[in-house]
């Protein structure tokens, strides 16, 4: 699960004053806690690269990597896909920007799901790139019901969307103030935070 635009001092993980994230905080004692973790540079595109591949990416514009051949390397997809593991990866954005379905193909990802392809009834339009991230959860479900029923391991990723600028939230999740601040995409990042805890 990679959690777009988090920062560690705005989670419950590393900031126990703070009530944004109290289930991921319940998972803590019983995972591996990192205490500094550094994108090589703060575009989600390049991240997602470094996160999936353990490669650099080109630190300037535009995403090469998502050009046919773009990724100097494998990546875990592949990896995992050459030897018997379905891999698929759910995002709620759409999947042209910045040529995204091409770098997840990169990737060696072979289902790729995004608001695109995903059912958008009920579900809230939270900013510019697309949809809650609720509106990926039955989808994936449905598809590691499909792997079990197979029997076939698999290698899932998510990247949520809500957290990410302009920190939207859907108009039926309760906002709430986390920390004393005029701040308010402060006051908006935080509740973004809670929703996709």
């Amino acid at each position: 699960i990679i959690l777009e635009s988090m920062r560690a001092r705005s989670t419950t993980v590393y900031n126990p004053k703070i009530k944004t994230t109290p289930f991921l905080a319940t998972l803590a004692p019983h995972s591996l806690v990192v205490d500094r973790f550094y994108p090589i540079i703060p575009h989600t595109s390049k991240a997602i690269l470094s996160l999936i591949c353990g490669i650099p990416p080109n630190i300037k514009m535009p995403i090469v990597e998502g050009l046919p051949g773009g990724i100097p390397g494998r990546c875990i997809p592949k990896l995992m896909g050459d030897i018997g593991y379905d891999t698929a990866f759910f995002q709620t954005a759409t999947n042209t920007f910045e040529h995204r379905q091409q770098l997840l193909e990169n990737m060696g990802f072979k289902t790729i799901r995004s608001h695109e392809d995903l059912p958008k009834k009920k579900f809230h339009k939270t900013n510019s790139f697309g949809y809650e991230d609720r509106m990926m959860l039955q989808p994936s479900l449905d598809w590691i019901d499909k792997n079990l029923k197979r029997k076939k391991p698999f290698f899932l990723t998510y990247l949520n969307l809500v957290s990410h600028f302009e920190y939207n939230v859907p108009s039926y999740f309760p906002r709430k103030r986390y920390v004393k601040s005029n701040d308010k995409d402060l006051y908006k990042f935080h509740n973004s935070i809670r929703y996709i805890d």
